[in-house]
């Protein structure tokens, strides 16, 4: 039986659904994107939650997750497509799918859902329902208001005004989707989440973590946003010891001064913390980058190859300020 849950569920239902993710597509429990917290409701004021199931006896055969800011639901992810191996062929997966499309694609305001996968039998199911593959990327759109995702960031990226700079959290889960993949135009790197433009983004409601996860290292992420949470700038540090900090980010190109006030923050921040040093690392060829912090007085110190998760190699240029 087709069903529709929205997030709170409960605990066995909970247990019911990693049961179908872990033995049936997610090798390890850290891959699933919609976590327990999630799932018990640790963001319902925030956002929407929607699980759509097939379910028979008590048991979920097949899932899909959809997720929503609900006060600017302009964006969507849906994650979690699961169908249990034995009763594959059911196309219960692609029921499930068009159902969350069309769900929300019926609220107002709501423009574009990303998805992310790097199975090709499923790229081909998301193609029929009007998925569309991201250029350089395994992320997926679908929108009834965009023909392409050029023009989606070409409506909402190329021109803001009033940028704010908040501490980066829940509200910018799904924010940061569009970001990351608007800006593969444009060199950068941010060795501190070890992201690098150049590399053929899988990630989709997964970034959220990668960001959150700085908290574990002792460190913080802020945003350059507009009154919408689109973000067009990010900045990043970390720290092992306390004393020694490091700091990065990057931002979209068009936004130079903007970019230079949030890190100028987030070195401010840092200060606060009383450093003996604070460094950055900067791909060689990110002139835009180097002059940002050449002009908060950092200056070259070495140079060094450094070795990102897929395994390309960059020349970086360390650049510090020493405090004291």
């Amino acid at each position: 039986m087709q069903q529709k849950h929205i997030i709170p569920i409960s605990d066995p239902k909970i247990e019911n659904l990693y049961d179908l993710w872990l033995n049936n597509g997610f090798e390890k429990e850290e891959q699933i994107d919609i976590n327990k917290a999630l799932l018990k409701g640790s963001e319902k004021d925030l956002h929407q939650i929607n699980l759509y199931s097939i379910e028979h006896l008590g048991e979920i055969l097949s899932s899909v997750i959809l997720i929503f800011q609900k006060d600017n639901p302009y964006i969507s992810g849906l994650g979690e497509v699961c169908t249990k191996i034995d009763v594959r062929g059911n196309d219960y997966a692609s029921k499930l799918c068009k159902l969350a499309r069309d769900d929300f694609f019926s609220i107002d305001n709501s423009e574009i859902n990303f998805l992310g996968t790097v199975n090709p039998n499923a790229a081909r199911i998301y193609k029929r329902l009007g998925w569309k593959k991201i250029q350089n990327s395994e992320v997926m759109f679908n929108s009834i208001n965009f023909s392409s995702f050029e023009n989606f960031v070409e409506h909402n990226y190329i021109e803001s005004e009033n940028l704010k700079i908040s501490m980066g959290g829940p509200r910018f889960r799904l924010s940061l989707i569009p970001f990351l993949l608007s800006n593969k135009q444009f060199l950068y790197s941010d060795i501190n989440i070890g992201t690098l433009s150049e590399t053929k983004s899988t990630s989709c409601l997964s970034l959220y973590e990668q960001f959150s996860s700085l908290s574990r290292n002792n460190g913080q992420w802020l945003c350059m946003h507009n009154l919408s949470n689109q973000i067009y700038g990010i900045s990043t540090y970390i720290t092992r010891d306390k004393k020694r900090y490091r700091i990065d980010g990057f931002s979209n190109h068009l936004y130079k001064n903007d970019f230079y006030e949030l890190i100028k923050r987030t070195y401010n921040l840092i200060l606060k913390n009383d450093p003996s040093e604070v460094y950055v690392d900067i791909l060689v060829e990110d002139e835009f980058k180097m002059e940002i912090f050449s002009e908060l007085g950092f200056v070259l110190s070495n140079n060094y190859y450094y070795k990102f998760e897929d395994k390309t190699e960059k020349l970086c240029n360390r650049m510090l300020v020493k405090i004291n």
